[in-house]
């Protein structure tokens, strides 16, 4: 049996919720059992996918449910992990005159990264370690990542 966890509860996210419930409600070997989205209107509000009218209703009381997706993981024993999307705040330090560079070592074929809201860029690659120069889009202080499939 995979525990299994969904990090993102939007249209992808929610799509994912029901195909994994599908498979568990068939035996397949997986458990949904914990949820993650920094919206918490997310666990409860219908999402426009363009599959059709979400249908998909989260009862609280069978998975653990979060609003902080690093918690989820250091508080669950997961096997499996689809994030959608993660944010997280980041500090930035005061950087007169120098370069930002952030570093992802892998992450899924298509992703993109936001800081504060704003597109900083699209990596395509499967699993492949990129970087991206992030200068321009952050001052010292905190700030917003987010990053999505």
């Amino acid at each position: 049996m995979l525990n299994c966890g969904i990090i993102g509860l939007g249209g992808l996210g929610k799509v994912h919720f029901k195909n994994l419930n599908e498979m568990e409600k068939k035996g397949i070997g997986v458990k949904l059992t914990a949820l993650c989205d920094i919206d918490e209107k997310r666990f409860s509000e219908k999402v426009n996918i363009n599959l059709g009218e979400d249908k998909s209703k989260i009862d609280p009381a069978k998975y653990s449910i979060y609003t902080d997706a690093e918690k989820m993981l250091k508080n669950e024993k997961l096997d499996f992990m689809n994030a959608v999307a993660y944010q997280r705040k980041i500090t930035i330090p005061e950087m007169k005159g120098k370069r930002l560079i952030l570093h992802f070592g892998a992450c899924d074929y298509e992703t993109e990264v936001y800081i504060n809201g704003n597109f900083v860029d699209r990596h395509k690659g499967g699993y492949s370690s990129f970087s991206f120069d992030i200068t321009r889009f952050v001052s010292a202080g905190e700030c917003t990542l987010t990053y999505k499939k």
